[in-house]
């Protein structure tokens, strides 16, 4: 509890609303878009580390789900209920892993390939246009 320090990427607010244009809101599609997309996602953490340095060593999403066990345990509940919508998905799904026996009721909107979200895709694949295709191209893929 008490002041934190936040992390900075960039000088300006335009800075930081272009990088998030090209890189966090950037839906990609094809091939090429994911490889536009990552140069944008390297640009991004490049400028955080410059701006960030070793701040960036104690801001993961596991010491985010610590500081959730430290707020729950200061409010006096033996028990953390939580929702996660996107990251807070991967995020409620880190408190359970580190702390399930303090977890209660948890929902998580929607489901996600933990590889993917933590090292990134392991190859560039362009999404596919429908639900359908999506599943026979995961299941051709693993099978």
């Amino acid at each position: 509890m008490g002041s934190s320090t936040p992390v900075r990427c960039f000088d300006t607010v335009e800075e930081q609303q272009q990088a998030l244009v090209t890189s966090v809101f950037f839906l990609t599609v094809t091939t090429e878009q994911q490889v536009q997309r990552a140069e944008a996602d390297a640009a991004f953490a490049a400028s955080c580390g410059r701006r960030a340095g070793q701040l960036l060593d104690h801001v993961s999403t596991a010491d985010v789900a610590r500081d959730l066990d430290v707020l729950r345990a200061a409010v006096g509940d033996p028990w953390l209920h939580y929702i996660g919508y996107s990251y807070g998905t991967f995020l409620g799904n880190t408190y359970s892993a580190l702390f399930g026996q303090r977890a209660s009721r948890m929902v998580a909107d929607g489901v996600f390939d933990p590889e993917d979200y933590v090292s990134g895709p392991r190859s560039p694949r362009p999404i596919p246009a429908s639900a359908t295709t999506w599943a026979r191209a995961r299941h051709s893929a693993s099978s």
